[in-house]
């Protein structure tokens, strides 16, 4: 989100980055303006317009599907919140868990792409590592109530299950008939 450039440059970027050897890990951050900057002038100018929160997430959400095929670890998305960082900022996608808005749209996707085949008008359960449970139903079950009423599910569940690997959704509980 720099001056001049936009969505496809930053998945240009990520792309880059994934191909090459040298990087573990990659700290992702939309740019900001901060006051009494150039860049604070020159979104009083006109001259250059931050990422919305929601750009931000989907330019995010692209980066971080490229490097994590190419097993390149996002270790921070965004900034540390502080007492300070809002007063400081004058423009720009500033949210304090960033990261939680772009994962929550990732296992929504993630979700619905499982849930394509299943018979509408049916009950569901879904299984996610314990450590991405809150991802996968979304802030106040967000994703849940989303996907039931989109894909006309009479009930979808969404349960930890420790044998399913980081970041993957499996249909169905254990050893049972994945739809109720």
């Amino acid at each position: 989100g720099l001056p001049g450039t936009g969505h496809a440059d930053a998945l240009a970027d990520a792309a880059w980055v994934a191909e090459l050897a040298a990087v573990d890990f990659v700290r992702l951050q939309p740019a900001l303006a901060w006051e009494s900057t150039l860049s604070a002038q020159w979104v009083a100018d006109g001259r250059w317009t931050p990422m919305t929160i929601a750009e931000a997430i989907t330019t995010v959400e692209g980066m971080m599907d490229l490097l994590d095929a190419s097993g390149v670890d996002v270790a921070r998305v965004g900034l540390q919140p502080g007492a300070d960082l809002a007063g400081t900022v004058s423009a720009g996608p500033v949210h304090p868990n960033l990261r939680s808005l772009v994962e929550y749209r990732r296992f929504r996707r993630r979700m619905r792409s499982v849930l394509a085949l299943v018979p509408r008008r049916r009950a569901v359960e879904l299984r996610v590592h314990p450590a991405d449970l809150s991802w996968a139903k979304g802030q106040g079950n967000a994703n849940i109530r989303s996907l039931r009423a989109e894909l006309r599910l009479t009930g979808l569940s969404v349960r930890p299950d420790g044998d399913v690997a980081r970041g993957a959704v499996v249909l169905g509980g254990k050893g049972s008939d994945p739809f109720r």
